[in-house]
Parts: C-alpha cells; structure tokens; sequence
C-alpha cells in the first residue's frame, strides 16, 4: 500500500495501491446502510450480501443426463449431508403423456405437476438464480406420474 498527500503539507494522506505504469488506484473501505448512515464494515458487522454475487457462470455447472422411465420418484442426483443441489438449467421429452415434478429429496414438490403430451418438451433456461434448491442433505428427485420414458439434462451446483 502506497500513500499519496492530497495536498502536501496539510496532513491529509489518501490510500493507495501503485498500479503498472506509476498509477496509483485509491483504495476504499466500503460503508454500508440506509439513505443517511454509513455503517462501517467490519468482522464484527460485515458487508451484507446476497447469494446472488456467488453464482456461477453457466459454463461451470455441473451437468447429468436424465433417463428415467419409472412411474414414482426417480432420484437424479444423490443428496449429501449439509450440502445443498442448485438446479439452474433443465431440459426433458417424455415419450408418451405424463406428468412430471421436481422435488426436494422424497418430500416437498418444488411445484404443481406439469403435463407432458406424447413427446412434449419442458425447458428450464438459465437465468443466474437456481430454479429449484433442495434442502441440505436432500437429494434432486423427479417424480412421474407413470411409467414413461423421459430424457433430457440439468445443469446444477451442489455444494
């Protein structure tokens, strides 16, 4: 770290980090707050974030293919303890008329059953936030209301 005066003689010294070519870049310490307070970041009162800064970019997820054909749940990925399974991305074709829905491990469905005709498509695109996110320790389940064939792909974090 490098300081500059900001007028020499005063006293007052910025911060600095000496860039290439003998620039030097200020350095900050971020405040934080409502309109009209600066809370200063600290351990003790850190920065507040959202996972939203911590998603990866859709050429880093994980990918697995989906050939189920069992009516009931059909576990796509196995959960493991205190992790979490982020599905970001999704594409399935059901050979025949079913209904299909993602769960969250043997328990709670993500959403209402969705109907598939003979041959019908569902796409889920990546849009930087997870469309489904399991608790910790549960697996990714897709249910089916039959026994049909359906195939496809996800793309997930697990983590």
């Amino acid at each position: 770290m490098d300081d500059i005066e900001i007028t020499p003689g005063t006293g007052k010294i910025i911060a600095t980090e000496e860039m290439p070519g003998a620039r030097h870049a200020q350095i900050f310490k971020p405040v934080h707050g409502d309109n009209g307070t600066n809370l200063k970041t600290s351990d003790a009162n850190p920065f507040p974030t959202t996972n939203r800064l911590y998603l990866p970019g859709a050429a880093r997820l994980a990918s697995a293919a989906i050939t189920i054909a069992s009516a009931g749940d059909n576990v796509l990925l196995v959960g493991t303890a205190a992790q979490t399974i982020r599905l970001f991305r999704m594409w399935i074709q059901a050979a025949a008329a079913v209904s299909v829905k993602f769960k969250d491990g043997a328990g709670a469905d993500f959403h209402p059953a969705v109907s598939l005709a003979a041959g019908g498509s569902w796409f889920l695109d990546f849009d930087g936030e997870p469309w489904f996110v399991t608790a910790a320790g549960n697996g990714l389940i897709l249910n089916l209301s039959a026994a049909v064939s359906v195939g496809g792909r996800f793309y997930y974090t697990k983590g």
